[in-house]
């Protein structure tokens, strides 16, 4: 197997997940601070399952069939 090199583009993506999961942990840990109720404990587990799954998803696509040329690089933005 070849070494790849990381786009910007997938830094970017990354960077991205990075901060949604962070906003949904403020917002559980903001909601902690009171008694955090089973409801609203399910809604932060199951946003950050969604959150995820996306960016494994993702990443496991762009690391197994994403090429460097351009017409592979636009169909996937």
């Amino acid at each position: 197997m070849e070494k790849k090199e990381v786009s910007m583009t997938e830094l970017f993506f990354d960077l991205i997940f990075v901060y949604i999961l962070s906003t949904i942990n403020q917002t559980a840990e903001g909601i902690s601070h009171n008694l955090m109720s089973l409801e609203e404990l399910g809604k932060s587990f199951m946003l950050f399952l969604v959150f995820f799954s996306i960016w494994v998803y993702r990443t496991l696509l762009v690391n197994r069939f994403l090429t460097k040329n351009g017409i592979n690089t636009c169909l996937y933005l």
